[in-house]
């Protein structure tokens, strides 16, 4: 009966242990959260960060990868993050090419929001993959992404796209994906962005998953007026 403990409080009771990870909140339940054994739970899907890892190698040109779940304040999953190494074959990261075969094998939760290019995934003295280390550098990266909230216009489109999701601390890097959104809301948002930057948006840019930085840029990029009829909004608080 190893593998169900008597309870410490309870002689009388046994104790499964689940492996799940739960966030104790103020109203006395258990939320639960997260694995110990890597899986995880993302808007009601359950998620095995080792899949989408096998799947990102199946790429030409990708020699290892690695999951990140973001979380957000309160320690629930937010959205997922893949780190890839590259071969040496002087080739920058396809990442719009990456996802789309990741599209041809795994469900649309299962995709990542971002892929980054690292030179080489951190790894224990065991050569096993750091992943406490790599949460790190992904928290790094959040904090220097943190700071462009210096445009006005990257400010504007990133309330435009927390508006319409209904959601609030949108990052730079965050995509319609990331902050929990679906297909219809990404029309509504382009819809938003044509109305207040007078540009035609194409809905199917969104199938890429642009993020909200790479999208301002594509919208100074087709109309370099656009911000003249931006105003300054608040920065975003991150999440």
């Amino acid at each position: 009966m190893r593998a169900f403990p008597t309870d410490a409080t309870d002689a009388r009771m046994r104790v499964i242990k689940t492996g799940d990870r739960g966030l104790s909140r103020s109203d006395g339940l258990i939320e639960l959260v997260g694995r110990k054994d890597l899986q995880t739970k993302l808007r009601g899907h359950r998620i095995y960060p080792s899949e989408i890892e096998r799947a990102l190698r199946d790429y030409v040109g990708v020699s290892d990868a690695a999951i990140v779940v973001r979380m957000n304040k309160s320690g629930v999953p937010r959205c997922l993050v893949a780190y890839v190494e590259l071969q040496k074959t002087g080739r920058g990261l396809p990442s719009q090419d990456i996802i789309a075969m990741l599209e041809r094998s795994l469900p649309v939760y299962m995709i990542p929001s971002a892929i980054f290019a690292i030179d080489q995934l951190p790894r224990l003295p065991s050569l096993k993959l750091d992943r406490s280390r790599l949460q790190e550098i992904d928290s790094e990266r959040m904090k220097g992404a943190a700071g462009g909230w210096d445009d006005p216009l990257l400010r504007e489109v990133a309330r435009i796209f927390e508006q319409v999701i209904g959601i609030a601390g949108a990052m730079p890097d965050d995509n319609v994906a990331s902050l929990g959104g679906d297909s219809l809301q990404a029309v509504n948002i382009a819809l938003e962005l044509e109305t207040r930057f007078r540009v035609a948006i194409p809905t199917e840019i969104f199938k890429g998953m642009l993020a909200i930085r790479e999208l301002a840029q594509w919208i100074v990029s087709h109309n370099p007026a656009a911000r003249q009829v931006c105003t300054a909004s608040p920065r975003p608080d991150s999440s």
